[in-house]
């Protein structure tokens, strides 16, 4: 049985940082990040994305999004039942973008007045919905295989260790390389730049809450010296560790 409703299908461009609280629909929800990166919050789990990443939401299930620069995305909501088919909550990857251009025609076809709108729009709908049970299935394949909440909790507990990617990665029988890819593709961030994040949020904890040195503070979040920690710190955050501590 094939049974698929278009509720409605929007693309939305956002040229400055938005962020939208957690909320709730009466359908279920698919979006497509086509440009742009940041976060989403599906019940208590943090999700990053990236463009060519897309994210399925429930029927009812608390959400948010946070697009912290311009992006171009694709939403739309809908019901659907086809046998042997439910879609999984969270984001995955378009790996070839067949996903994206099926999205394209479908959103195409609401705005057109043509004949057997309804079924056309109905059997592209089906398509999507598809499709994107194929990537869900393709990206759990290496879900299954390495627990990346494990991962994420072990990195955020050795932020001030030298981690080494390369001895993780073979933990899991992956290449260095292979390993940095699917973290890429499931957070929308790489190994290293991830690990860069963790230590400079918790530096800036440090520096509001602690009277330890600057020099302390950059050993303690895994520096190897107070300059470099001076440099990147200021990469990131825009100012030196010094300002953001008197400010």
């Amino acid at each position: 049985m094939i049974k698929c409703e278009l509720k409605q299908i929007n693309r939305v461009k956002h040229s400055i940082p938005i962020k939208i609280k957690t909320h709730t629909h009466r359908a279920n929800e698919l979006t497509y990040f086509i440009s742009g990166s940041g976060t989403t919050k599906i019940n208590d789990e943090i999700f990053y994305y990236k463009p060519g990443n897309f994210a399925f939401y429930k029927m009812g299930t608390p959400h948010n999004e946070y697009d912290p620069v311009s992006c171009d995305i694709i939403w739309m909501h809908f019901d659907f039942d086809i046998d042997d088919i439910e879609l999984k909550e969270g984001v995955f990857y378009d790996n070839d973008g067949k996903l994206l251009k099926t999205l394209q025609k479908l959103r195409n076809l609401s705005l057109e007045q043509i004949k057997y709108k309804k079924q056309l729009i109905e059997s592209t709908l089906s398509q999507v919905i598809v499709y994107a049970a194929q990537k869900q299935e393709n990206n759990d394949e290496f879900s299954k295989k390495i627990n990346w909440k494990q991962i994420l909790n072990y990195i955020d507990s050795n932020i001030n260790e030298n981690i080494n990617f390369k001895t993780l990665s073979l933990k899991y029988n992956y290449s260095y390389d292979r390993f940095r890819h699917l973290f890429t593709e499931h957070f929308g961030i790489s190994p290293n730049s991830y690990l860069t994040n963790q230590r400079i949020n918790h530096a800036k904890r440090l520096l509001k809450s602690s009277d330890a040195s600057i020099t302390d503070i950059a050993y303690d979040c895994g520096f190897n010296s107070s300059s470099q920690f001076t440099n990147i710190f200021k990469k990131y955050v825009g100012i030196t560790p010094k300002e953001y501590r008197n400010n």
